[in-house]
């Protein structure tokens, strides 16, 4: 896992800490739901080699607002809607992931210190 990989995990997993024993509302946008996808908004799809790869190109993609992740083949496919817009293109897949991106919409940047690691 390269740094900048590194970065996105640790900042995920803080905010799913971050996240336990709130309703869906309460939660930041950047949690996965397993086994639903987002049909036909998908405008890149590429190999990644994580869940994490892809959070961290679709942060790097200005027009991605979510993405499906197939878990089998490490694909990663960037979607220009989310499922709250498209509500009836939002499926289920047992095979997938999908995530919004964070409602800030920027880059995501994290500093750490790498000596503590």
């Amino acid at each position: 896992m390269n740094p900048k990989q590194m970065s996105v995990m640790l900042l995920f997993l803080a905010s799913s800490h971050k996240c336990q024993g709130k309703t869906a509302e309460q939660r930041p946008a950047e949690q996965p739901i397993y086994g639903k996808t987002l049909k036909g908004y998908t405008f890149k799809t590429l190999v990644t080699s994580s869940l994490f790869g892809c959070l961290v190109d679709c942060h790097d993609e200005d027009r991605c607002q979510s993405y499906n992740y197939v878990i089998k083949t490490n694909i990663c496919e960037m979607n220009n809607r989310t499922n709250e817009a498209k509500p009836d293109q939002f499926v289920s897949d047992p095979d997938r992931f999908y995530m919004k991106r964070g409602a800030h919409r920027s880059k995501v940047i994290v500093i750490i210190n790498m000596s503590y690691l």
